[in-house]
């Protein structure tokens, strides 16, 4: 894929591409502000390493090429701002496929996320994905609200399963049929 741009609410133009292994001091910086920030996301604690990183972006890359997993990284400028994926599952589930997101405190609320899901979406098609679930914290309010306005329905609710903020808070599930 050759990279896009997206403009954001605020007028903001950023760049939307594939992954490469060269992003490695981008991405652990990124990671690592998110998991310090305590968002909503299950990476918690510690920070990552640049040896746990590399194996990340590697196994990320190769199913990518393996047409296992569709992943975008947004830019502003030289400055991972968000990025998300769609990894299918395997073997007879192989149509469905498993959606992460995050985006960057100050790029929040700004449109970045939702055109992005959409890019991932279009993309997931092209690899067979039919179906596409995702989880989210239950006290993730403005995200429940894009996932739903972005066509997603609850289908499951895992009960106090996520510790978040000293909380122990339900993980909700969503999907979205994606043949259309």
């Amino acid at each position: 894929m050759q990279p896009k741009t997206i403009i954001t609410k605020s007028g903001k133009t950023l760049t939307v591409r594939l992954p490469e292994q060269a992003d490695l001091d981008q991405v652990l910086t990124y990671i690592n502000d998110l998991i310090a920030e305590d968002t909503y996301i299950i990476m918690s604690g510690e920070p990552v390493t640049e040896v746990e990183e590399k194996a990340y972006l590697t196994s990320l890359l190769n199913e990518i090429n393996q047409k296992q997993t569709v992943a975008f990284y947004v830019f502003d400028g030289d400055q991972l701002v968000a990025n998300g994926q769609i990894k299918k599952r395997a073997r007879r589930l192989s149509h469905i496929g498993d959606f992460g997101i995050t985006v960057a405190k100050e790029y929040r609320q700004d449109g970045v996320g939702s055109q992005l899901m959409e890019m991932l979406l279009e993309e997931a098609k092209k690899i067979g994905v039919k179906i596409v679930t995702l989880e989210v914290f239950s006290n993730n309010e403005r995200a429940c609200h894009v996932y739903q306005k972005m066509g997603f329905t609850e289908f499951g609710v895992l009960p106090k399963s996520v510790v978040h903020r000293g909380e122990t808070i339900n993980l909700i599930q969503m999907y979205k049929k994606n043949d259309s």
